[in-house]
């Protein structure tokens, strides 16, 4: 009896001791996932830096984590290679911004979640796990489509003016590669989708959406822009060594390791894009990819003082051959001019004749002026003298300019929701203007409404002018939002009622921006009309704010 009951006690006391251990063993598991860590930086180069969910900024480095919530930007001439928990790779190119919505590698399959955003800019990514198993696990969104895989080494870039020059290449516009998502796939296939339709591309396939209201469709070659320099350095013993230890709380899941050993290096890259569009020499990526540390002026990216850019809305009436025109332009130090209270004299902007050009008040005065504390949003017009526009003048003795500037942006880039709509209040803006020198007054009616699911934008302006006795409403919905949180379109409808009642159509534009997670937008707007066989146009700004 004695030694059946002892025989017993030593088992239950086996039993708890081998509980205590598998324990033991679970935890560095569930802390992993608990701290909500995503991945950790293995390269860098210039200035890389990361913003987690509630704004607060970190430069990244070597060796640094990256987190769920964390929004990762690279300024000009940098670039940062991830490698993730799921033993997944991203590498993002300069000029971007990649955030990381939701990243988990849960103790089963079904707990999984890989959700980005491709918010600026481009990547490469070669997937881990997360989305070999559970494929809908893993997504990256943008502004005019989703990002699906079935195991992959694929690259995106969103072009926004910014990927070099449209020399021979059809479609494009005017010394700009046309704008839009460009997707291509080096191994596996991935799913472009938006809400008009869906493309499977396969390996060496490539793909284009235009916006959120344009289905996606294949392109018959490689573009070469989304190709840049994605090898990372050679790892060294210690590195090895530490990777191997911070991945062994992670030892409990199958490993799903890149195909080759090193995913991302030069030598695949060249022969991949060979085997579609003849071969393309090291220099050939160079070109795309030059590693100086320098911006664009001449500033040092590690210099802390280097001024950023500010986005400017314009609105006119009649300019050059046009009845009336709407721009926006992130400007910077060198093509944007300040008085000493921060409001604009002088920007660039495109024109209606194409091309970018620079806007100076000259002899014309800076009216109606103000200032949104809340956003930093400052707005006026040129009117009352002749504007310069490059060479040429503008006369505006009896029509104006208006104008809408953003915040200074300190790192040159805004964070904005990737889901979600939010509604705006009007609550500034400069008085509206027509083309005989007659001023008016913007109702407070005037709406504007952002679906940052679709990234689109509807806007409604509503106005008078008292001594035509005219009423003018203009509607316009869904403008594309792009990466730098720019807006603008031609509008949908443009009703105008005389002091007679009587009614007439017409057409109009609007342009705006985002301040930094659309706290606030400025816009500018203009519409045209024939009145009783005489051309009108109005023409001015609204700056709206979050209800």
């Amino acid at each position: 009896m004695d030694n059946f009951m002892n025989k017993m006690i030593f088992t239950t006391e086996l039993h708890r001791v081998l509980l205590a251990v598998l324990l033991l063993m679970l935890l560095p598991v569930q802390q992993v996932y608990a701290d909500g860590e995503a991945g950790k930086v293995i390269y860098t180069h210039g200035k890389v830096w990361a913003s987690d969910s509630d704004g607060k900024g970190r430069n990244l480095k070597k060796g640094d984590k990256v987190f769920s919530g964390d929004t990762i930007a690279t300024k000009s001439k940098a670039m940062v290679h991830l490698r993730m928990l799921d033993k997944g790779y991203i590498s993002i190119r300069s000029n971007s911004q990649f955030k990381i919505e939701q990243f988990k590698l849960g103790k089963n399959k079904d707990q999984d979640k890989g959700i980005f955003a491709l918010l600026r800019g481009g990547f490469r990514a070669v997937t881990g796990i997360i989305g070999k198993r559970v494929r809908s696990s893993y997504r990256v969104k943008t502004g005019v489509a989703t990002i699906g895989i079935r195991g992959t080494d694929y690259t995106a870039r969103l072009c926004n003016d910014d990927c070099g020059s449209s020399a021979g290449v059809a479609g494009s516009r005017a010394g700009f590669i046309e704008n839009g998502l460009y997707v291509g796939v080096l191994d596996g296939g991935v799913t472009l989708q938006n809400q008009l339709g869906a493309l499977e591309l396969e390996r060496l396939h490539y793909g284009f959406v235009k916006d959120a209201a344009s289905a996606p469709r294949a392109l018959l070659n490689a573009p070469k822009f989304l190709f840049f320099k994605t090898r990372a350095p050679k790892l060294r013993d210690d590195d090895e060594k530490s990777e191997s230890s911070n991945d062994s709380s992670i030892t409990s899941r199958s490993v799903v390791a890149p195909e080759s050993g090193d995913a991302l290096s030069e030598e695949r890259q060249n022969s991949d894009i060979g085997e579609v569009d003849g071969y393309v020499s090291e220099s050939d990526i160079d070109s795309q990819t030059t590693f100086v540390l320098e911006t664009t002026d001449g500033s040092s990216l590690d210099n802390p003082t280097e001024q950023a850019g500010q986005a400017v809305a314009m609105g006119a009436g009649p300019l050059g051959a046009a009845n009336s025109f709407t721009d926006v332009t992130n400007n910077f130090p060198s093509s944007l001019g300040l008085d000493s209270d921060g409001f604009v004299e002088s920007f660039s902007a495109e024109n209606p004749a194409g091309g970018v050009v620079q806007y100076e008040i000259g002899t014309a005065q800076n009216v109606d002026l103000g200032l949104d504390a809340n956003t930093g949003i400052r707005w006026g017009r040129w009117a009352g003298g002749t504007a310069k526009v490059n060479d040429q003048d503008l006369d505006l003795n009896e029509s104006s300019l208006h104008w809408v500037a953003g915040p200074t942006n300190l790192d040159n880039n805004i964070t904005l929701p990737t889901s979600g709509s939010i509604s705006y209040n009007l609550v500034g803006g400069t008085s509206p203007t027509d083309n005989f020198g007659n001023a008016g007054f913007i109702s407070g009616s005037s709406t504007l409404n952002a679906n940052f699911d679709a990234m689109t934008v509807d806007s409604s302006i509503n106005l008078s002018i008292p001594d035509t006795g005219q009423l003018w409403t203009g509607t316009s919905s869904g403008l594309p939002i792009n990466a730098s949180g720019q807006y603008g379109g031609a509008m949908d409808t443009v009703n105008v009622e005389d002091g007679a009642g009587t009614s007439f159509t017409g057409s109009g534009g609007t342009s705006g921006f985002f301040t930094n997670n659309a706290t606030g937008s400025g816009m500018t707007y203009s519409m045209d009309s024939n009145i009783g066989g005489a051309p009108t146009s109005v023409s001015g700004s609204a700056v709206f704010e979050q209800k």
